[in-house]
């Protein structure tokens, strides 16, 4: 009779849509935490810390725009603000790629040069990689990740 009752449930349990559809919801939830985890977070980790570098060394247009707030109306502040954000990304956006683009041609990034070693085979990044990446990356400074 045990054996028959067990039988019984797994026969039930498999004709159930509900077990099975929470184990494959746990299965992508668990999937997409790990990819936020290891791609999408280093990704706006990466961007950010780019960004924080143009800020701590901004291009001239912006120490001049900031220069010229003081003079200007209030009524012009958020238009002056939203030029300096623009600027701060395009430089942002262009140290990226040519960060990207020295590593693509197999020259030592920054980084690499302060360590003073040299790139092992395996570290030279692939052109379309590079690619990617700053895509990824610029699509995480615009907060579209």
């Amino acid at each position: 009779m045990g054996e028959s009752n067990r039988i019984y449930e797994l026969t039930k349990l498999l004709t159930s849509t509900n077990p099975i559809d929470e184990d494959v919801y746990n299965v992508i939830d668990t999937l997409k935490n790990n990819f936020h985890k290891n791609y999408v977070r280093k990704l706006y980790l990466a961007a950010e810390s780019e960004e924080d570098k143009v800020k701590k060394q901004p291009p001239r247009e912006v120490v001049l725009l900031r220069a010229l707030k003081g003079f200007s109306p209030k009524s012009s502040l958020p238009q002056i603000d939203s030029v300096i954000e623009m600027l701060t990304f395009l430089r942002t956006a262009e140290n990226i790629q040519g960060s990207l683009a020295q590593l693509s041609n197999g020259k030592k990034s920054i980084e690499m040069q302060s360590s003073g070693e040299e790139p092992a085979e395996s570290e030279v990044v692939n052109p379309a990689s590079a690619t990617l990446t700053g895509a990824l990356l610029t699509l995480a400074l615009l907060g579209k990740l």
